[in-house]
């Protein structure tokens, strides 16, 4: 991990480019390309500084405040190197980022519209999701860092770097923008993708009428039926509209047990236009016809 390479006698502690002066970045900020790194002791600079942190594969459980929040790529949460969470049931889960100082996040709020207070202040919101455009931007911004690290110390690579990690902290904050401006408060509440999938599950144990498509979930999440899928899949590995009809099979299920229902009866009970069009999303979802289901499930009574 790149924390502290200091250079003596070749860069001043205080650096000008134009009118603005540039702090030394190798005292103010650095790149990290595991999340083990952070959890190990840090430089004392960052004690009261903050980690931008960038999911890039795999998954894993975040613990912040007691409250566990599922991670998968693309998440991205940008918190206070004092209150680093942990991580538990991770598998093969890779993260990248940047540590910055508390001074240096002051000096780069001054120069744009980053309000890192209201992200930190977030509880069950600071996770975001970036989308692949924004994870190609992230890749791209930590590889030219690392580069631009090698470099022979000199005014013009502290300059670049100033840019570089000022591009990439505002990139992280229109996202969190973009968000906030695009969600109501009712939203608010489950905007990360765990929360998104978890009102999901409430909504189907919940609803008055079966629901059949991924559009009718969506419309209650408030979100765009590609963004719902999108989540299912990161979080399930299923797509939305594969959950939805499990558990149309697994209600089928229930309600075929019961001799006294018709087929006829339990395709209306579900919600289907007639029993055709059960008898062909059961011969698609479950292998067979209602009947035939109907039959198998009582011979595996008889035989228990």
């Amino acid at each position: 991990m790149k924390r502290t390479n200091h250079v003596k006698g070749t860069v001043d502690t205080r650096l000008f480019s134009g009118k603005r002066e540039i702090p030394n970045m190798n005292f103010n900020a650095c790149l990290y390309s595991s999340f083990d790194e952070l959890q190990q002791p840090l430089n004392s600079i960052f004690d009261y500084g903050y980690a931008l942190s960038i999911v890039s594969g795999g998954y894993g459980v975040l613990v912040k405040d007691g409250i566990e929040h599922m991670l998968h790529t693309g998440d991205v949460f940008f918190i206070p190197v004092s209150d680093i969470p942990e991580l538990r049931n991770v598998r093969g889960l890779n993260i990248y980022g940047c540590l910055m100082t508390a001074d240096y996040v002051n000096l780069i709020a001054q120069e744009s519209p980053l309000d890192i207070q209201s992200i930190c202040s977030l509880k069950d919101n600071f996770l975001i999701h970036a989308t692949e455009e924004d994870m190609k931007i992230f890749h791209t911004m930590h590889v030219l860092l690392e580069n631009v690290e090698k470099k022979e110390a000199s005014e013009l690579k502290n300059v670049m770097m100033h840019n570089l990690y000022l591009t990439f902290s505002i990139e992280v904050y229109m996202i969190y923008e973009a968000r906030n401006n695009d969600l109501t408060p009712e939203k608010m509440s489950y905007n990360s993708a765990t929360m998104i999938f978890k009102r999901f599950i409430e909504i189907m144990q919940t609803s008055e009428k079966p629901i059949h498509t991924v559009c009718e979930v969506a419309e209650q999440l408030n979100i765009t039926p590609k963004y719902f899928s999108t989540v299912c899949k990161q979080i399930t590995g299923r797509t939305a509209l594969d959950i939805i009809n499990s558990e149309l099979v697994k209600n089928a299920r229930l309600l075929l047990l019961n001799p006294n229902n018709s087929v006829k009866q339990v395709s209306v009970r579900l919600g289907f236009a007639n029993q055709s069009h059960f008898g062909t999303f059961m011969r698609r979802n479950a292998g067979m016809s209602p009947l035939k289901f109907r039959q198998s499930l009582l011979n595996k009574d008889n035989q228990a």
